[in-house]
């Protein structure tokens, strides 16, 4: 396989984007999530998902050189249209809003529609916590994006509706709680697939609704099961239902109607002035008394260490930046394909 640095990974992501028609501007913010996804591990949220933009492009699902807007406002609250941009374009502008109304107001709120893909939404909450404010972001999607059967159900009624919660503590290296509400982000099963590799345990219904571990399942007309999975699903049913309300009917609330054939996508973030709570350094030191606590307790046989939430993400960004990441054959082929397609040679 292919070992890539992340600058060859975003620049590689660059190119191609712009040479589907997408604005340097817009490219580059993509492209560095893309890469930074592949840094922190998430390889679900990154280069793999090249191929994926460019089909949304081609379509007409996607204006490439969209920039979001500010559609409405009233104090701590805002609204942003992202006239189909890119996930991430649209996300990270957003995020600015949050915070800009969070200094102004101690708490501040956007919601986000007509949008595509925001990739790993953890990165916006590390984006808030570089600045000192913990956040608490909620994508969902709606339409023709259902994915995820619901508890008890054996078809599609739901998508992954991720969330993610960061807290400012160390130097890029929050607190940060960022997963999907299904069992497995969608992502992650097109790595497994490309990588010839079963599912961990049970993560999918075939198009029968008997419970699988091929990911080839899912592509043949099933379905993900909830986070919980057969057996404790109910409880990531109910998140995923919470989050398309908070995410994808109130981000895209008020806007225009997405077009025929479109997937209604919608974000949520809330900024929290920390430091308007008392001392931002003081909250650390009591952050990491928690954190130095849980560390400290024995351990399960089979484990070596306890982690906190976003660490295992901070650690993998090291190492990484360090060794590159390897990039699976059958997603290496794509992006020669896309490259030869558009005649450019790769980075």
């Amino acid at each position: 396989m292919p070992r890539l640095t992340r600058d060859r990974i975003s620049e590689i992501a660059r190119k191609i984007l712009t040479a589907a028609g997408t604005s340097e501007a817009n490219a580059k913010v993509v492209a560095d999530h893309l890469a930074d996804a592949n840094m922190t591990g998430h390889d679900s949220h990154g280069f793999i998902r090249i191929p994926q933009y460019v089909a949304d492009i081609k379509a007409g699902r996607r204006d490439p050189r969209a920039v979001p807007v500010v559609a409405s406002e009233s104090r701590a609250v805002v609204r942003v249209d992202g006239h189909r941009s890119f996930g991430q374009v649209v996300a990270e502008f957003g995020t600015r809003q949050a915070i800009v109304r969070a200094q102004a107001h101690g708490v501040g709120l956007a919601t986000m529609g007509s949008l595509g893909h925001v990739g790993r939404i953890g990165s916006y909450g590390e984006m808030a916590a570089r600045e000192g404010f913990a956040s608490i972001m909620f994508t969902g999607l709606l339409g023709d994006a259902m994915i995820v059967a619901p508890y008890g159900g054996s078809v599609p009624r739901m998508s992954t509706n991720p969330i993610a919660i960061a807290f400012p503590y160390k130097p890029d290296c929050p607190i940060l709680l960022d997963f999907a509400s299904s069992i497995g982000a969608e992502g992650k099963l097109r790595v497994y697939r490309a990588r010839g590799h079963k599912l961990p345990d049970e993560w999918v219904l075939d198009s029968s609704g008997k419970p699988s571990r091929d990911p080839n399942d899912f592509y043949s007309g099933g379905a993900v099961l909830p986070l919980g999975g057969l057996h404790g699903g109910h409880k990531g049913y109910a998140l995923a239902f919470v989050i398309a309300v908070l995410g994808g009917l109130v981000g895209e609330y008020g806007l225009p109607e997405p077009a025929p054939g479109e997937f209604t996508s919608g974000s949520t973030i809330i900024a929290i002035d920390v430091g308007a709570l008392g001392s931002v350094d003081a909250l650390k030191v009591k952050v990491g008394g928690l954190v130095e606590y849980v560390k400290d307790t024995p351990l399960m046989p089979g484990h070596s260490e306890i982690l906190f939430p976003g660490e295992k993400e901070a650690k993998t960004r090291q190492q990484r930046l360090k060794e590159g990441v390897d990039i699976e054959p059958a997603t290496w082929e794509q992006i020669t394909a896309l490259a030869a397609e558009y005649d450019l040679v790769l980075p």
